[in-house]
């Protein structure tokens, strides 16, 4: 029980006892024998009694009520969380499915995720994007896409629950394919539809607190 709790009881049972000992004092210096008597004290008691302890049970209604309360919020927003991790989570799936598709480069087929780990490969990129409107097509939708979606869900489940373990992971996961793509300029990572960037979107993979 805490202290606040114990000093709650202490006094209901103060008031309890100044009016059990008032009662005496004024109307009896012993235990009366007669029924009237008891049955007046009886009266007395619930009159004086009943609010201080009344008090009590609210407080511990009151207490069971916000525990109840916390306890609904807390599990909900577990609830919440996990499913935003699960949305983060098919949202990296969907990169990965992406990465792993492939495209027409130098007449040979590649996988995008090729072309990002082979820098001598990569360079060429700008001017695909540039020259080629398939290529270009092929990269927003295979590269441009998917990081954008994650980051919605990213940006999103940390603006709702803070920066979770979950939430770190997949954006250090990642830091490296947006910091790649503005290296070389290529402009095809952005919202300019809510005005933001490719470097905003670099920023905020690069935010880990």
């Amino acid at each position: 029980m805490l202290p606040k709790e114990k000093i709650l009881f202490f006094c209901a049972f103060l008031v309890a006892a100044f009016a059990v000992v008032t009662y005496f004092f004024n109307f009896h210096y012993g235990f009366s024998s007669e029924a009237a008597d008891w049955g007046s004290f009886g009266s007395y008691l619930a009159g004086t009694i009943t609010i201080p302890f009344s008090i009590v049970t609210l407080y511990f209604i009151y207490k069971t009520y916000v525990a109840t309360e916390n306890t609904l919020t807390s599990n909900l927003i577990s609830i919440r969380t996990s499913e935003a991790h699960d949305a983060i989570r098919e949202a990296s799936n969907f990169v990965e499915q992406s990465l792993d598709s492939t495209v027409l480069f130098q007449e040979n087929e590649v996988t995008f995720r090729d072309l990002h780990n082979d820098l001598s490969k990569f360079k060429h990129v700008p001017t695909l994007i540039e020259t080629d409107h398939i290529f270009k097509h092929r990269y927003r939708i295979s590269v441009a896409k998917p990081i954008l979606c994650l980051y919605d869900f990213l940006n999103a489940a940390e603006s709702q629950f803070g920066i979770t373990p979950t939430i770190r992971f997949y954006k250090i996961r990642y830091q490296w394919l947006i910091n790649l793509h503005n290296e070389h300029n290529l402009q095809e990572i952005n919202m300019p539809k809510f005005g933001i960037t490719s470097k905003n979107i670099e920023d905020y993979f690069y935010n880990i607190e």
